[in-house]
């Protein structure tokens, strides 16, 4: 039976930054690194598509750095990954990048990550702690561990991109998060209006929400 936790244990006894996203994966990643490396010597950021994230993203970060008392430090996607990361590392004196990427998103990411030893690419001094994990053994942690998540995963019958809202997330976000969050993205990306309208009578006939509102902003 595959120790899920190998990689993580083994990665912890390195100093390292986080690339945070607002996703299932980077959540599990946080809380089970947090259990077993001192987050005070640790970097973390955000590759954010917005120039300023919207409120309800502001929102998410601001609970993971209160959760786990730490600072999030928030660049918008660069052009080379790579790069940024190396640079990233050699400012802040650390020796890898985790990631939540798993073997099981894709054959590529299979490949990628396979044969990877303690789950560290040396190459990219990028690191991956969830790589054994599974879509099946990521849901188990969040309801085992009561893991807070963004409202996404309250949405069934959707497809959206979680760090931008094209196409028709565009519907998602002003139906399902706020007019608030809407307008804020429509600022920065006239687009997300356009798409909107365009998916406004077509493709959620069978969205359903099944979150608990109230309960996400007290704990937000």
């Amino acid at each position: 039976m595959i120790d899920l936790y190998k990689d993580a244990r083994e990665i912890a006894k390195y100093k390292i930054g986080f690339a945070v996203s607002l996703g299932r994966d980077s959540a599990c990643m946080l809380d089970i690194m947090s259990k077993i490396t001192d987050f005070k010597k640790c970097y973390f950021f955000y590759w954010s598509f917005y120039e300023v994230p919207l409120p309800y993203q502001q929102r998410y970060i601001f609970y993971l750095e209160k959760k786990y008392k730490i600072k999030i430090n928030i660049f918008p996607i660069p052009k080379k990954q790579k790069d940024f990361t190396e640079k990233i590392r050699e400012e802040q004196n650390l020796d890898y990048i985790c990631f939540g990427y798993r073997m099981d998103e894709s054959l590529q990411r299979r490949g990628q990550l396979k044969n990877l030893v303690n789950a560290i690419d040396l190459k990219t001094n990028w690191a991956f702690p969830l790589r054994n994990f599974t879509s099946k053994t990521i849901r188990g942690y969040v309801k085992t561990n009561n893991i807070l998540l963004q409202p996404e995963y309250n949405v069934k019958g959707i497809k959206h991109n979680f760090e931008e809202h094209r196409g028709g997330a565009a519907y998602f976000l002003r139906h399902f998060i706020s007019e608030e969050d809407f307008l804020a993205a429509v600022k920065q990306d006239k687009n997300i209006e356009a798409d909107y309208l365009r998916h406004l009578f077509t493709t959620f006939k069978d969205v359903e929400y099944f979150g608990d509102d109230q309960n996400e902003k007290e704990q937000w």
